[in-house]
């Protein structure tokens, strides 16, 4: 699947040029690869009257403005919602990209959860033994595990 990001270059709104641009830098600091369609552009007709056909206008407007953010042919949002995503860490859900199995796509805690997960099928879910790595962690801090079962016998 394909994030596209529908612009205008010629814009002649400061505002709307200023969202293009975040987006742009979100996308491309979260490694987030994206497709830029401009509707300006009068090779690109038949993508803005998708675009148009296919998002919706704030209140106020008669057809909605770009930025306009799809994953393929599925509408994701607008810039505030894009923004309202970002800022709560729901951007890959937004994008419609949270099922991607590439833990650099889907973000740290998916993929820290995924290497829990391993870890706890890899040494036993209910082994009370502690295991190689948590050993060696414990002597190389100097904790005596005797000395911990002293502490909460008290």
């Amino acid at each position: 699947m394909v994030v596209r990001i529908y612009i205008s270059r010629v814009s002649g709104n400061m505002e709307i040029k200023k969202r293009q641009e975040l987006i742009e830098q979100v996308l491309t600091s979260r490694k987030i690869e994206y497709e830029e369609i401009d509707i300006s552009d009068g090779s690109h007709d038949e993508d803005k009257q998708f675009m148009w056909n296919n998002s919706q206008a704030q209140p106020g407007q008669r057809k909605p403005l770009p930025p306009q953010v799809f994953n393929d042919q599925l509408y994701c949002g607008d810039f505030e919602a894009f923004n309202d995503a970002n800022e709560c860490d729901e951007l890959l859900q937004f994008l419609k990209l949270a099922d991607q199995v590439n833990g650099a796509d889907r973000g740290g805690a998916a993929a820290a959860n995924d290497i829990a997960d391993d870890n706890q099928s890899d040494e036993g879910i209910g082994d009370n033994e502690p295991s190689a790595d948590e050993e060696q962690v414990s002597e190389d801090q100097g904790i005596d595990e005797g000395s911990i079962g002293d502490i909460n016998d008290d």
